[in-house]
């Protein structure tokens, strides 16, 4: 078929190959087809924007342009939202900023929210927003053994000094 052939111009790591190739599915009546086909495209779309603002928002903080970093941290939660990327995941980004501004009350709020939304980190397996697709059960996947590994993170009074004696902090860390 002419329409299969024209695919093979496009690189395997061109989502626009995917994405003829899912209009090609659904015009052959392959409906299943097309919707897993154009749903991986989604699901590794929305990666590559979330690891295209996180470059952006290394680049921003290490240039101490935190209201730009805030920014680049807002836009990454909505798009972890829209995504359905799970609550940790809308939340986790703004981390990187409260802590490189050192704000005690943001790293506070932030950290609060990470813990209380670890059970999120696979949500996406679960969104509507990728029915068509299977995911992999983790069976080593544990959200009170990750909670106590950022736990941890958290209590390292070299990366959080700027957090000592901030009575919350102290309590919230030694859960």
């Amino acid at each position: 078929m002419a329409a299969e052939k024209y695919l093979n111009y496009f690189s395997e790591h061109d989502p626009m190959k995917k994405i003829f190739r899912a209009r090609l599915y659904k015009e052959q009546g392959k409906t299943e087809e097309a919707y897993k086909t154009i749903e991986e495209v989604l699901l590794s779309q929305s990666q590559t924007l979330g690891v295209t603002f996180s470059f952006l928002l290394s680049m921003a903080l290490k240039e101490k342009d935190f209201d730009y970093g805030r920014v680049l941290a807002e836009k990454m939660g909505a798009l972890a939202h829209t995504f359905e990327m799970g609550k940790y995941s809308e939340c986790s980004t703004m981390l990187d900023v409260v802590y490189a501004e050192k704000n005690v009350e943001g790293t506070f709020q932030v950290v609060r929210q990470l813990l209380e939304n670890v059970e999120s980190i696979g949500d996406f397996s679960g969104s509507k927003l990728y029915r068509h697709l299977q995911f992999k059960k983790n069976a080593r996947w544990n959200a009170d053994e990750l909670r106590e590994k950022l736990l941890e993170g958290f209590r390292d009074e070299t990366e959080f000094s700027y957090m000592k004696g901030y009575e919350p902090w102290e309590k919230l860390v030694s859960k």
